[in-house]
């Protein structure tokens, strides 16, 4: 199948016509396919090869992603202000969309940052064995770190996470407290709406927290640039020395947020079946050749006899 650059933007002759010079760059090895409407985007983008996806800043300010990325699509917005053209803080790049189009064909043809902006200070605990293990350890991470600086735990669970009733704050109502669902869909609108939701954290033990997603699905409607620019904005927005992640399932979107943080704990049991799972896990890294997420791996082993007689494993009673 051909690879294709996908072009969506507001002003269409503009679309139209930065796709008629790409084609007509016989060695530049993609065609380009011009979009006035989300719609028709999706529908091409789920029968052809899309390689790059050139998007309108303004679109997506405004509406957020109109689908869900595959692996191996680089998106870059299309800004309208010069002096954004660089990597964001999400992974994407910003090309200044009144650059020659000649320029903007170079830009297209860079090899975009692998190693953008890790953060500092932002630890995820993950497990292919014990998702509830590594939520509490990771809670346990959170608690630790707030005795030294602002501390935010975030539960990627879908299933999981601290409930409202938990918090210590009684300033709103527990219905009143902000779940991470809410988080994530405001701030696919606005960043200046999504930062009001700070007033509404749960708080409990000295770790300020979002409560859990308000439907598990929710957590799957969102890429990983998305789930990138939210752990980048609690961290600048809300003014977060230290950001503590529970991921509580493996998606391309949770590797992608993995990867830029400064460590992964991964933690396992040390029984057979958290062995079995722990080599499974390397073996489909390695399969995948994702090396940048395995460089960030500290490995945290748990003695199953010592966990007094609790069951920790996925599906498990205690």
């Amino acid at each position: 199948m051909e690879a294709v650059t996908g072009i969506l933007c507001k002003e269409y002759e503009y679309a139209k016509k930065l796709s008629e010079y790409i084609n007509a760059k016989k060695d530049y090895g993609s065609m380009a396919a011009s979009f006035a409407g989300a719609d028709d985007f999706k529908a091409f983008y789920e029968r052809k090869d899309v390689k790059t996806f050139l998007f309108d800043e303004d679109i997506y300010l405004e509406e957020g992603f109109p689908l869900a990325l595959r692996p191996g699509t680089e998106c870059i917005l299309l800004c309208e202000n010069k002096e954004e053209s660089y990597s964001l803080e999400n992974g994407m790049r910003r090309v200044f969309k009144y650059k020659p189009a000649g320029e903007i064909l170079k830009e297209i043809g860079k090899e975009p940052d692998k190693k953008y902006g890790k953060w500092e200070n932002v630890f995820a605990y993950f497990s292919p064995d014990a998702a509830i293990l590594a939520a509490v350890k990771g809670f346990a991470c959170a608690k630790q770190h707030a005795l030294s600086g602002r501390t935010l735990f975030l539960s990627w669970e879908p299933f999981g996470g601290l409930g409202r009733e938990a918090s210590e704050d009684k300033e709103y109502g527990s219905e009143e407290k902000a779940s991470l669902s809410e988080l994530l869909f405001r701030l696919r609108k606005s960043e200046d709406e999504a930062a009001r939701l700070f007033e509404r954290t749960c708080k409990t033990m000295g770790v300020d927290y979002f409560c859990g997603p308000d439907y598990c699905s929710d957590l799957w409607q969102f890429s990983a640039e998305e789930m990138c620019h939210l752990v980048s904005f609690c961290k600048e927005r809300g003014g977060y020395e230290y950001v503590i992640l529970a991921v509580g399932f493996f998606s391309e979107s949770m590797e992608g947020v993995m990867k830029r943080c400064e460590k992964v704990v991964l933690i396992t049991l040390s029984g057979s079946s958290g062995r079995e799972r722990k080599r499974e896990f390397y073996r489909q890294m390695k399969y995948a050749g994702n090396q940048e997420l395995l460089d960030n791996i500290i490995e945290e082993d748990e003695d199953e006899k010592k966990m007094g007689g609790k069951s920790y494993r996925r599906g498990g009673r205690s």
